[in-house]
Formats: C-alpha cells, sequence, structure tokens
C-alpha cells in the first residue's frame, strides 16, 4: 500500500490490521498468486539485481518473492512512507526504506552498476484523476531501457463501472481515481511504457463497514452514499446494496512492463 499518498484518517488500518482487511485479500498467498507468477516470470528472463516494491506496506509480496528465489541474489527493498507499515515488514534479507514513492529515486534503490525491477500493488488510484502520467514519467526517467516494471492496479473494462467506483470514492471524501483497462493503457506507452502482458487478477470486495473504519464513515454516511449512488447507477459488477449496506468491487489487471 501506499503510505505516502493516503489521507490522514486512512494510516489507521495499516501496521498489524492491514492484512486482516476485505478478508485478507493484502495477505493470502493465492489471490496474490498471478501477480507473483508475473514478477517471478520477469525475475527468471531479467535476473535483476534489486525488485523494489513502491509502496510495499508490509513486505508482503517481496516476501514471498524471496521464498520463491532464495539463491538469486536479489536485493528486495520495501518502499513505504508509512511507518506503520514497514514496522510489519520483519522478513529476513528485505530492506525496507521509510520514503516516498513520488520522489524516490534510482540512487537510492540500487548501485549504479545494478540492474533494477519495478513493483507494485494497488498503488496508481492514490495518485487521483491525471496524477497518473506524470508519475508513470518519473518512473520511466528512473529507469534504463528494457528495465520492467510489474503492477497490479485497480481498472475497469467498461468506462460506466469506472464511473460509478469514481463516484463511489470521491462520495467517501477520497481523490482516488481509477482508470479504464484502454486509458492506461494508452497511458503507459504514452510515458514511455512497452506492455508485454495484461492478465486479470482477483477482484477485491469491500463491504460498507470496513470502509466505514478506513475513511471515518458514520452509518450516515453510508446510508447517503448508497442512496445517491443506486440512484445513478445500476453497476451490479461494482455496487450492490444490500439492505442499508452496499458491497462495492474493484476489478484489478496485472501489467508487465518494459522501458521502451
Amino acid at each position: 500500500m501506499a503510505g505516502d499518498i493516503i489521507s490522514g484518517h486512512e494510516s489507521g488500518v495499516y501496521g498489524r490490521r492491514w492484512p486482516t482487511l476485505y478478508e485478507g485479500y493484502f495477505g493470502d498467498p493465492e489471490i496474490a498468486r498471478p501477480f507473483l507468477d508475473a514478477i517471478s516470470h520477469e525475475i527468471r528472463d531479467l535476473k535483476p539485481g534489486v525488485v523494489a516494491d513502491l509502496g510495499g506496506g508490509t513486505g508482503f509480496i517481496l516476501s514471498e518473492l524471496a521464498r520463491r528465489h532464495p539463491e538469486a541474489g536479489i536485493a528486495f527493498i520495501d518502499i513505504d512512507a508509512s511507518p506503520e507499515q514497514l514496522l510489519e515488514c520483519k522478513y529476513p534479507g528485505i530492506c525496507s526504506l521509510q520514503a516516498s514513492a513520488m520522489d524516490v529515486t534510482r540512487g537510492e534503490m540500487a548501485k549504479s552498476d545494478s540492474s533494477l525491477m519495478l513493483i507494485m500493488r494497488s498503488l496508481l488510484h492514490y495518485l487521483g484523476r491525471g496524477g497518473e502520467r506524470p508519475f508513470l514519467e518519473r518512473l520511466r526517467a528512473q529507469m534504463k531501457p528494457g528495465e520492467a516494471m510489474i503492477h497490479q492496479t485497480a481498472c475497469f473494462e467498461s468506462a460506466e463501472d469506472a464511473d460509478c467506483a469514481n463516484l463511489l470514492y470521491a462520495l467517501m471524501g477520497t481523490n482516488k481515481w481509477y482508470p479504464t483497462v484502454a486509458e492506461l493503457t494508452e497511458t503507459l506507452a504514452a510515458t514511455g511504457w512497452r506492455v508485454t502482458d495484461c492478465q486479470p487478477a482477483a477482484g477485491l470486495c469491500l463491504k460498507s463497514p470496513e470502509l466505514a473504519e478506513r475513511y471515518s464513515l458514520s452509518p450516515a454516511d453510508i446510508g447517503r452514499i448508497r442512496t445517491e449512488i443506486i440512484g445513478k447507477y445500476h453497476r451490479p459488477e461494482v455496487f450492490v446494496p444490500e439492505g442499508a449496506a452496499f458491497t462495492a468491487f474493484l476489478h484489478y489487471r496485472i501489467f508487465t512492463c518494459r522501458a521502451s
């Protein structure tokens, strides 16, 4: 997770609480398997000296990679600005760097003679509408041609589904923004990233009680959000009202990219 670009009240679910949210989605090896497989494929192909996880949080993804590739001689670096998240990164062989994914430089991640691979999971939506392009441009500037970035990002096939999700997060008081798959693919190409693979990942089920905890929402807030969304959208793949509550769903894609 991206502790560096969250709103202040979200930090309350970080640390030990984080892996238990959303039925353990962000701490489940089986749910993470497609993402881990995509990264492992690139590790075997490129043999990077450093794998840096931007917004790596508790270090879960890196710990799974370290177990998969114990003899590869890779330096695994967990980069996050949240001290609560990094305190939970206690896996042998993983270095923690408290820094913003927005500002971290190649020199902070890798020695001049080391090859670098970037990974990130569920990060880009924190940048807000219009924030993805400058961020991806900056990341590309840190990379050498042919180096890889693998990211699992929330995005939607249809514009209507994306609009519904974006309204939900606006009503919850966040600046998060979700593109369509086509929009994100175009942005990656425009910022110097060649997409070599794009595959679906497990969706994320979001129950309104956990959203209320995360975003400091009252029962009245939940009711207002439910009413407004069902008055504008019928997108059962994204938003399902359940009595006075609701369940929402984020859709994910895994993008494997090479620096052009």
